[in-house]
């Protein structure tokens, strides 16, 4: 089993451990096969959290803080009521979340 399981505390992550447990229970998959999936899943997202972006892009966040943790230089953030600036070459790109909309943000420290 991967020791990174960052990934399925993500809405993607959960949703696939929702999934699998749904699929477990209707008996069209065995639990072990679950155990791989989730496995396979968690060793292919730390992976691709190693590589170095394609592309540099810059986010800013404004909002209302609720959580904070920072655990081995990575990142766990929890914000209210978010407007997210994406800026990269092409200009910026504004999103604000509506409604009591809330962000998990999960971030890595990069080498400077």
């Amino acid at each position: 089993m991967s020791g990174d399981e960052t990934g399925r505390w993500t809405t993607v992550g959960t949703a696939l451990h929702e999934t699998l447990k749904k699929m477990v229970k209707a008996k069209r998959i065995s639990k072990r096969e679950a155990r791989n999936m989730l496995s396979n899943f968690d060793d292919v997202l730390a992976e691709e959290l190693a590589q170095p972006p394609r592309k540099m892009q810059r986010a800013n966040v404004k909002g209302e803080m609720v959580y904070y943790q920072c655990l081995d230089g990575k990142w766990n953030m929890k914000v209210r009521e978010v407007e997210i600036a994406f800026q990269d070459d092409d200009g910026t790109v504004r999103r604000k979340l509506e409604g009591k909309s809330t962000v998990n943000i999960v971030a890595v420290e990069g080498a400077s």
